[in-house]
């Protein structure tokens, strides 16, 4: 009996667990506000050596992290999810060649955050490092 009331418990707790995300009814956009219940748990590099409070959501099955201000704001969008496509058609995988024919600019050197292209759509293709430098690894937005 024991063993079932522990069982019983322990589905109710994870039942009644937090989501690892919030989910959006539309695409998470800067400037706009998000009411949470309770202050973001997690930290995000959002510029050189720049650390913000940060919550992941997820919008059409994409899943993106987003980086908020003291107001609850918007201020850093970024996704990895390989669903993802941008206006301009590039994904996560393509290459520098493949942004800069999409009409993204040559890559951006910004120490202490790593290696971008600036997209036509208004998103930001940043690179990987060492082997992965000309391979797109994430897309992001900021103010």
């Amino acid at each position: 009996m024991k063993r079932i009331a522990s069982l019983c418990l322990l589905f109710a707790a994870c039942a009644a667990a937090p989501k690892p995300y919030v989910v959006f009814n539309k695409e998470p956009q800067l400037g706009a506000i998000v009411p949470l219940r309770n202050a973001p748990t997690q930290y995000w590099l959002t510029g050189a050596g720049q650390m913000s409070p940060s919550v992941s959501v997820a919008f059409d099955n994409v899943q993106y992290v987003i980086a908020l201000d003291s107001l609850q704001r918007i201020r850093y969008i970024e996704t990895t999810d390989e669903s993802f496509r941008t206006r301009d058609g590039l994904r996560i995988g393509n290459t520098a060649t493949d942004v800069m024919t999409a009409g993204g600019s040559a890559p951006i050197d910004e120490a202490g955050f790593g290696r971008y292209s600036r997209l036509q759509s208004g998103w930001n293709a940043h690179y990987g490092t060492g082997a992965d430098e000309q391979m797109v690894i994430s897309f992001f937005k900021r103010e």
